[in-house]
């Protein structure tokens, strides 16, 4: 059509405009109806004359997999359709631009670069990170705008690089930048939101003000940052913004240094967190975020420091009381869908409390790889996969993010995307032993057993804990090593690796090995006692065996998982 009206005056040309959504259509007599049909109706009108938009899910199956670039234009209210939809208009190559490379993400897309601390007191440190998250909290709660996880910018901290160079890193149109200096009681915040095209300076603000109004200054640096974006804040938002955490600074400092052990995600770390979240709470017994990251911490810590049946009950504990508190904390449903997942096995709320976290804050990247798990082992492998890829592009330099995309993509039979997400976790962190995991487990599915055992090894040197051990007795299994399969399975047994063993590997490692009876009364040990590896990872490549007996599918059948 472009070509035909380039050879006709502007009164003979023919201008259409195309929307598309995905989804269920039903074609009766030469006409089709349907929900897509409809909110594909409804876009139709924001394209330009002569261009396409589509919708967010639409944006999701092509992306990455089409010529042309998609450039959000916002979420947009559609007439009947009762949530907001973000659009994406097709960038047509005729189309006039002096774009650069980095211009062609939208603004919407943003990333917060960790705060600078210009205080004296060097135990500020955990201040500038904490301060950090929680402006990246308070604006990837408004639903139009798309956030970069923390994990990813805090690469960025001290860092030299330009702006534009952050920007094609991490794939955004927008960063916010800013400092900090406290003294005791009064703090000053400088903020800038810059647009990566042209370095254009979009907004600033200097904050003076009392430490106990740091809560008024986040919520007004999302406000200023959705209205510079022209992004419209819904009526949930808005009150979610205004709403207060805690009116307790002591608590609030606690917090603030329970997030920063909670970051470092080592066991130690997360009981250090776990410890400072208390605290928070007895200063504050109606702190309800503070609870919701206790529910966290004892869910990560779940068969890691704790026994899976003493921390589940601990978090579900803790996410009653925060939802109790606050039932617009998206970390709670997160939290609470974990406990139903791995633990209950209530895949139904399990589902629920994904989509509630993901409603409240569409931004938080865990959730979304956490999410796509779950998917995954519900089998429905599309969906994971396109969830697992929407956590990457939120947390685009996260080994931890590739690696699960890497699992993701594998359960899905993508063997060679799984391969390529593992690699590109090593070379986000080389010494990250479950990046060598992945390619072992992906080898050992392959039949090639050298590289496999070579992978497990090198993830075995680089993390001696029970886990790592747990996969690597199931490699030498699958790879006839048995002696050495059994050594480290007593090792397991006889607790001479840190961590708590899952009952469910075990019972895999002897099915490896030949021993059905035994590995049996071990899988039916772990039903007994809610062991969260019986889920989480029952559609692996080692569960392929267990799956022949009888007897683990009638438990599966118990479980709803066949």
């Amino acid at each position: 059509m472009h070509e035909m009206n380039a050879g006709r005056s502007p009164d003979k040309q023919i201008l259409l405009r195309i929307g598309i959504h995905v989804g269920d259509v039903i074609h009766r007599e030469n006409d089709v109806y349907g929900d897509a049909v409809n909110v594909a109706a409804r876009i139709e009108p924001l394209a330009p004359p002569g261009g396409v938009c589509v919708s967010h899910q639409v944006y999701e199956h092509v992306r990455n997999k089409f010529e042309f670039p998609l450039l959000s234009v916002g979420r947009r209210e559609l007439k009947n359709i009762d949530e907001p939809v973000e659009i994406y208009k097709v960038a047509m190559p005729w189309e006039q631009s002096t774009r650069t490379e980095a211009s062609s993400y939208p603004t919407n897309r943003i990333a917060i670069l960790p705060f600078t601390s210009f205080s004296s007191d060097p135990d500020d440190a955990y201040f500038a990170d904490g301060m950090t998250e929680e402006i990246i909290s308070t604006v990837s709660g408004i639903s139009g705008l798309k956030v970069i996880s923390r994990t990813s910018v805090m690469h960025y901290k001290k860092t030299e690089k330009t702006v534009k160079e952050i920007g094609k890193e991490l794939e955004v149109g927008s960063v916010l930048e800013g400092s900090f200096r406290k003294a005791g009681n009064r703090i000053r915040v400088t903020t800038q939101l810059i647009k990566v095209a042209d370095d254009e300076h979009l907004w600033a603000q200097n904050y003076d003000r009392n430490l106990d109004d740091i809560f008024e200054i986040q919520s007004d640096v999302a406000r200023q940052v959705a209205d510079a974006l022209r992004v419209k804040i819904l009526s949930p938002e808005k009150e979610r913004l205004e709403r207060k955490p805690t009116e307790n600074m002591e608590a609030h400092a606690l917090y603030l240094k329970g997030i920063y052990h909670l970051s470092r995600l080592t066991g130690s770390e997360v009981e250090r967190a776990i410890e400072c979240f208390k605290l928070a709470c007895e200063q504050d017994p109606k702190f309800a975020l503070a609870y919701a990251r206790i529910a966290e911490c004892y869910v990560l810590n779940a068969d890691e420091t704790l026994p899976s049946h003493e921390a589940i009950p601990m978090a579900k504990e803790s996410i009653a009381r925060a939802l109790s508190l606050d039932d617009t904390l998206a970390e709670a449903y997160c939290a609470q869908a974990l406990a139903a997942f791995q633990y209950d096995w209530d895949w139904e709320k399990a589902d629920e409390s994904f989509r509630k976290a993901l409603l409240l804050n569409p931004s938080q990247a865990d959730t979304h790889y956490y999410y796509g798990w779950f998917l995954a082992v519900m089998g429905r492998l599309s969906e994971a996969v396109m969830e697992a890829a929407t956590a990457c592009k939120l947390d685009p330099l996260s080994p931890f993010a590739m690696m699960d995309a890497g699992f993701i993509n594998s359960f899905a039979s993508e063997f060679d995307k799984a391969r390529a997400f593992h690699k590109r976790a090593l070379e986000l962190a080389p010494d990250y032993a479950w990046g060598h995991v992945g390619l072992a487990l992906l080898s050992a599915e392959g039949g090639n057993h050298p590289d496999a055992v070579r992978e497990v090894d090198e993830a075995v040197r680089l993390s001696d804990e029970v886990w790592c051990r747990e996969f690597q007795a199931q490699v030498y299994s699958i790879a006839g090593l048995n002696d050495r399969a059994k050594d480290v399975l007593n090792g397991l047994l006889s607790k001479r690796f840190p961590g708590y063993p899952s009952m469910s590997f075990i019972g895999s490692i002897y099915y490896l090995l030949g021993d059905a009876d035994t590995g049996w009364q071990w899988m039916q040990k772990a039903y007994e006692e809610r062991d969260t590896g019986l889920a989480t990872w029952n559609k692996s490549f080692a569960m392929k065996v267990p799956r022949r007996d009888p007897r683990f599918v009638e438990l599966l059948r118990k479980m709803r998982l066949t």
